[in-house]
């Protein structure tokens, strides 16, 4: 089955005022009543050129605004920059945004790329990947068990209880952020953060319920890079023993 979903338009451009709240509910009533299958925020903490030429809102916020206008519709973030929060806030808060949005939530997160951000939020680039697997165990980890606790590498958390937790039962759908893409579009991705497709994409088949790739992988009417990601996510999936169908 086919679904379609609308960005919510939480991006402002130099020199123009933000949207309001009162547009952004109305846009997303509108969606909904469109017949559209999902709103999706984008995430950026800082402005990124030269993929994106507008700053944009914060996330989590402008997502409770368009679940409180909607009532059928899912939400989703496309994508949450992972590594640069906290994994206890950020499972506490994406857990309320479920609860309040009554089980509609996808939970869409990358590693992210933007030095500037990493540098900002005094987090180290190299270690992005590392730092988002541990934190999505333990967002997991949060939203499935009574209590849980962790050790690892960059984060150690006693052993706690989290509360309310999730409605989506065993918890909202993660997908994860990756795909292959052609000679040169992400040269300067690849220049700053020395970005590779395969690793995002076995954490999808890993972790994930879906897979969620970019305007970048399909320029024009080229495909090709969509097959080629599709491929490897398979041969991923094979090797951690699931089913191909587990992530959309």
């Amino acid at each position: 089955m086919t679904r379609y979903g609308v960005f919510l338009p939480t991006y402002v451009y130099p020199d123009e005022p933000p949207p309001t709240p009162a547009f952004l509910q109305q846009y997303a009533r509108r969606v909904e009543d469109l017949g559209f299958d999902s709103i999706w925020v984008f995430d950026h903490l800082l402005e990124a050129p030269p993929s994106y030429k507008a700053a944009f809102l914060e996330p989590a916020t402008s997502l409770t605004l368009a679940a409180l206008a909607t009532e059928r519709v899912t939400i989703g973030t496309g994508v949450l920059v992972l590594p640069l929060r906290d994994p206890v806030l950020t499972a506490k808060m994406f857990a309320n945004i479920d609860l309040l949005s009554g089980g509609r939530l996808i939970f869409g997160v990358g590693v992210g790329w933007a030095q500037d951000e990493f540098s900002a939020s005094q987090v180290q680039l190299s270690a992005r990947g590392r730092r988002m697997d541990e934190m999505l165990e333990i967002i997991i980890g949060l939203w499935t068990n009574d209590r849980f606790g962790f050790e690892g590498r960059h984060f150690n958390l006693p052993e706690i209880r989290l509360l309310p937790r999730p409605i989506q039962t065993p918890h909202p759908p993660i997908w994860l952020a990756g795909g292959t893409v052609p000679t040169g579009a992400s040269q300067h991705i690849t220049n700053r953060a020395g970005y590779s497709a395969v690793p995002s994409i076995a954490r999808a088949a890993r972790l994930g319920e879906g897979l969620m790739t970019a305007y970048r992988s399909a320029p024009g009417l080229d495909v090709s890079c969509l097959v080629e990601t599709r491929e490897i996510l398979l041969d991923e999936l094979k090797t951690c023993g699931r089913d191909p169908s587990a992530v959309t």
